[in-house]
């Protein structure tokens, strides 16, 4: 208890001269592994911040951005049915891979098709999240039917588990995250020609107010990680 009430002085004395910062964040999972890069180097700029990282969907986001939890969000506002309230820029425009477990039966093939992936099980977002839309325009494109047979999930963490878990199942994400599992040898990509493109990632503020010194400044990291030449 006495070093929490030390810490919580610390930072209240640090909030009364202006020199402590707490940067509230909100991103869909694909854009993880972009904004876990763009905040180490934006702490190496602003050592005296805490940050805190909330991975969800982009609907849920944007309530929270709403409601005042979070300070901006990366994801997207197509799933909201009020755009006005925000304002985004584009980031990047997002690639999708296919993903599966190391001990698919598919893994180390040179081509796959949709067709070889009617039996293994998907894992993928809820009903008309972006993510789940793109695969199905996938299979609409295709002329084939859907799969029935899916796993449900609004959760990276959850995802990582069942592709680690089941050597039946498969995935699509964004190609940074798969990237990314592929890495720690969680997943394998499959040689998937996709034909559908994804929504491209968004930060978005609320229009309301001037955006505060400490979110302005994590974009400008962004931005120049990013090389973008968007407007702040």
């Amino acid at each position: 208890m006495m070093a929490q009430l030390s810490t919580l002085q610390q930072e209240l004395s640090s909030l009364a001269t202006g020199s402590w910062r707490r940067l509230r964040i909100g991103t869909i999972m694909g854009a993880v592994p972009i904004v876990s890069d763009v905040v180490q180097r934006y702490l190496e700029r602003y050592p005296q911040t805490s940050v805190e990282i909330m991975d969800d969907t982009s609907a849920e986001l944007l309530r929270m951005l709403d409601r005042g939890v979070l300070d901006l969000v990366i994801g997207r506002t197509s799933v909201s049915a009020t755009l006005a309230l925000y304002d985004t820029q584009i980031l990047q425009q997002e690639t999708l891979t296919v993903v599966a477990n190391p001990a698919h039966p598919l893994v180390g093939r040179r081509r796959v098709r949709l067709e070889d992936l009617r039996e293994p099980r998907w894992i993928v977002y809820t009903a008309g999240m972006p993510m789940r839309l793109s695969l199905e325009q996938e299979y609409r494109h295709a002329g084939l039917p859907f799969p029935r047979n899916l796993l449900e999930t609004r959760s990276g963490f959850t995802t990582m588990s069942l592709l680690q878990s089941s050597p039946n199942a498969i995935a699509l994400l964004s190609s940074d995250a798969a990237a990314f599992l592929v890495d720690f040898g969680i997943a394998r990509t499959l040689p998937v020609h996709l034909s559908a493109r994804s929504e491209p990632y968004e930060v978005i503020t609320l229009r309301a107010g001037t955006l505060p010194e400490h979110v302005r400044d994590f974009i400008a990291v962004l931005r120049d990680d990013q090389h973008g030449d968007w407007a702040i």
